[in-house]
């Protein structure tokens, strides 16, 4: 029963060795389906030193859609502004040479008009 118990453990040393190692992990596609859930905290967590103001800027919004472009990922969140205003937000995300998330705020814009209700995840058509 030792002998036996040794080889199974050897072989299992061995089996361990040569799995593959696990993929690296995305903090782009973590943050987005955060985002597509209102999980502030989650990602803050992903995000570079500048994430507490943005996420600051989008606290009350909600992730609308993500568009990809020849020049990366756009994502576009939708904010209330009040019963006949609203505000959206177009920000580029990017992961950094750190590993972290970035976004880039390119476009706010307030329009008067309210807010859409939202309908789901951002990434249905």
């Amino acid at each position: 029963m030792l002998v036996l118990t040794a080889t199974f453990s050897a072989a299992l040393t061995v089996t361990a060795a040569e799995a593959p190692p696990r993929a690296a992990v995305d903090p782009v596609a973590d943050f987005l389906r955060a985002a597509d859930g209102n999980d502030f905290a989650a990602m803050e967590a992903v995000m570079d030193r500048g994430g507490p103001d943005f996420l600051a800027r989008v606290s009350h919004c909600y992730l609308r859609r993500v568009y990809q472009t020849p020049d990366g990922l756009l994502a576009a969140w939708m904010c209330p502004e009040g019963p006949a205003r609203s505000r959206v937000v177009m920000g580029r995300v990017g992961r950094t040479a750190g590993n972290t998330v970035s976004v880039t705020v390119v476009r706010e814009e307030v329009n008067e008009r309210p807010a859409p209700e939202r309908a789901g995840s951002a990434f249905a058509d």
